[in-house]
């Protein structure tokens, strides 16, 4: 029953499920891997936002069964 009723909870909001400084931290991590250290990129809050928010879209496709691919077709058939 309560795992019910925190599901209802969840679908009910639309707040963000993963938690802003664990991903922020992330994604800077993984920036840094990416490039040299005299290299550093810098990202706007707006931008980290849209990528939270499509990381959590696919990873809710991804329990749902949803295939990731349906995501990448969706957005490169329009133009953004």
């Amino acid at each position: 029953m309560r795992a019910l009723k925190e599901i209802r909870r969840y679908q009910k909001s639309t707040d963000l499920l993963i938690p802003k400084l664990p991903f922020t931290r992330f994604v800077r991590e993984v920036l840094m891997d990416a490039r040299p250290e005299e290299q550093r990129y810098r990202i706007q809050a707006t931008a980290l936002r849209a990528l939270q928010e499509a990381t959590e879209a696919v990873l809710v496709g991804l329990f749902e069964g949803i295939s990731p691919n349906y995501y990448f077709s969706y957005y490169y058939s329009n133009i953004v």
